[in-house]
């Protein structure tokens, strides 16, 4: 579970690396993932949101699995 959640953060730092994010910017992480796959990302949630400077976290049918917004 640890593995994943610091495997999680960096796949969302690398988006918003992608995305040309400062490291203060707020941003909302779109998420489009298996029933199974939700409940661990919610359950990790209140950890990576601040590890990752999310304002939130999305979960629908997006066009890519993860998805990194600026936030407004």
């Amino acid at each position: 579970a640890e593995g994943d959640f610091r495997g999680l953060v960096r796949q969302v730092q690398e988006l918003r690396k992608q995305a040309g994010l400062t490291p203060g910017a707020l941003a909302v992480l779109r998420v489009a993932a298996t029933h199974e796959a939700r409940e661990i990302i919610e359950q990790q949630a209140g950890a990576l949101q601040p590890a990752a400077n999310l304002e939130k976290i999305e979960f629908g049918d997006f066009n890519l699995n993860l998805e990194l917004i600026k936030s407004d």
